[in-house]
């Protein structure tokens, strides 16, 4: 479904819809990238944790490498439904093509999508059948 290469923007519905701009721009552009030739370069930041003291010192947690250049991948919106009470594995997340959040972007000129929309334009998987849950 994902592509050999994929690359996602990861949100959380908490209500009957997603407000248009929980997708920033720039994220927008970079997804749209990763999927061209013309590619994407991110670098990954270091993350130190248990500073002591203010003085800068701690660890720093291990990273697979220091920068990624992605192109000719497939760029997808990762909404998942929060319901309060709802257990993890019943929760549902909408996988979208960002070329077609572009286009209900465009057609619609809405402030917010509603979900059952998002499900009718993406995949709908539930987390024991997501990929990362195996």
């Amino acid at each position: 479904m994902f592509g050999m290469t994929a690359v996602f923007e990861l949100k959380m519905c908490r209500g009957q819809s997603l407000p248009v701009d929980a997708v920033r721009t720039h994220q927008l552009f970079a997804l749209t990238d990763a999927e061209s030739e013309v590619g994407v370069y991110h670098k990954i930041a270091d993350q130190t944790i248990g500073m002591h003291g203010g003085t800068g010192f701690g660890y720093t947690l291990p990273k697979p490498f220091d920068c990624l250049f992605v192109s000719n991948a497939v760029g997808w919106l990762a909404v998942m439904k929060y319901v309060k009470g709802q257990r993890k594995n019943e929760r549902e997340t909408v996988f979208i093509p960002i070329r077609r959040w572009w286009r209900e972007l465009c057609e619609r000129k809405a402030e917010s999508i509603k979900w059952d929309r998002m499900k009718e334009i993406g995949t709908v998987l539930k987390l024991e059948e997501q990929i990362w849950a195996t």
